[in-house]
């Protein structure tokens, strides 16, 4: 099964068009997730906490479950993030690995491409944090590429893929959390 998957992401790579990524704009989002088969069934929605555009899917393909979430801000889109899980479980459950091993990250290849791939494969540890909110606690490693910033958990195996902009904002609120959880909420 697995090497279906990871046969299926290479053949997907062939046929994705440039990536719609943190910084650009909501028409140029929606062209790029038109055109990623993965993505086909994105839906629109508002996000709660800022009112925003925001887009999301969960979906399967070859027993693979994954989710993608990208939340925008005055226009454009700030962050996206994936999740897969492992087998048929929940997205999320496998880890995406910043060394670039397993299907988890042949994933994020393939829906990205080789130069995000490789800019996350290259960016730098810049601080990490603790979620005590949650059992087992998560802690959150932050990295800076030259494009773009990326945020793992030990817990999710997601990964957020920020503007750079973002990155300091995220890391000083999540390192706040971790100084004094009681004062942190959603």
């Amino acid at each position: 099964m697995r090497a279906a998957f990871i046969a299926l992401c290479a053949f997907l790579v062939t046929l994705a068009p440039a990536s719609a990524l943190p910084g650009q704009t909501l028409p140029a989002f929606r062209v790029w997730a038109r055109g990623i088969v993965l993505l086909r069934g994105i839906q629109p929605y508002t996000d709660e906490l800022s009112g925003q555009p925001a887009f999301q899917l969960t979906q399967s393909d070859h027993g693979i479950n994954w989710h993608f979430t990208a939340w925008s801000l005055r226009g454009q889109i700030y962050q996206e993030y994936l999740g897969v899980g492992e087998g048929t479980g929940t997205p999320g459950s496998l880890r995406i690995r910043h060394d670039g091993t397993g299907y988890g990250f042949v994933f994020f290849k393939s829906l990205y491409g080789s130069g995000v791939a490789s800019d996350f494969l290259a960016a730098k540890l810049v601080g990490t944090a603790v979620d005590r909110s949650v059992r087992p606690a998560n802690t959150q490693s932050f990295y800076r590429g030259s494009r773009f910033g990326y945020e793992l958990g030990t817990n999710g195996g997601g990964v957020s893929v920020v503007a750079l902009f973002r990155l300091p904002g995220d890391l000083a609120q999540a390192r706040r959390c971790d100084a004094r959880p009681e004062r942190c909420s959603e």
